[in-house]
């Protein structure tokens, strides 16, 4: 039995490797020759493809839910919106990035759809900073949680197609963020300090940029 239990003990070593190879899958890390592991950064490219395949993700997601609408589907995302409404009207940005993922995240699982929520979880690290540096740059947050509100009411109606043209307009000033980026020259290391300065601070209010995650 202790020989059993030693040969299943994981070195402090190996189970850093097998969280930084699990970080590296999802697009959080990467590993540079010589140099070791380095943060992963958001490049123009990246925005556009996360932008895009969102779009069509999130779509057919919100439009899959809608059309499967219960009333405990409808009290669960009213319950997610109100956890986002409680972090925006206390100016919590980390909270407020949590719960915007997790309400596009729970409309992609109340979707019942096996392989879309396969497909959505390899990416959703990456959606995750990708939403992050979305609101780090939106001047209005009760704008934010209107069109959160929106998005929630098009899908509790359960019209599939108003749904799914809801969660794309939602998702449309995507472009916006890449187009931004290649104007003003931004790198994806500038775009990660600014929302690494905002996390766990308050919004500032002074920000004229306007992006809907």
């Amino acid at each position: 039995m202790v020989q059993e239990q030693a040969s299943l003990k994981i070195s402090p070593q190996s189970l850093e490797t097998q969280v930084l190879q699990q970080l590296c899958y999802e697009g959080l890390v990467e590993q540079v020759l010589h140099r070791g592991w380095t943060v992963t950064q958001l490049t123009m490219q990246d925005t556009w493809e996360l932008y895009t395949f969102r779009n069509v993700l999130e779509g057919f997601g919100a439009r899959l839910t809608a059309e499967s609408m219960t009333s405990d589907k409808v009290a669960l995302l009213k319950a997610v919106l109100q956890e986002m409404a409680i972090a925006v009207h206390s100016k919590n940005f980390r909270a407020i990035i949590q719960a915007d993922f997790s309400l596009h995240q729970t409309i992609i699982r109340l979707s019942d759809h096996t392989r879309l929520q396969t497909q959505y979880r390899l990416i959703e690290q990456q959606i995750r900073m990708y939403i992050a540096c979305c609101d780090s740059l939106f001047p209005d947050l009760s704008v934010l949680l209107e069109e959160h509100e929106q998005l929630v009411e098009a899908v509790c109606s359960g019209n599939g197609a108003i749904a799914e043209q809801t969660a794309r307009d939602h998702n449309s000033d995507g472009k916006i963020f890449t187009w931004q980026s290649q104007v003003g020259s931004q790198t994806g290391s500038q775009i990660g300090s600014q929302v690494g300065s905002q996390i766990g601070s308050q919004v500032k209010p002074e920000r004229t940029s306007r992006i809907n995650p």
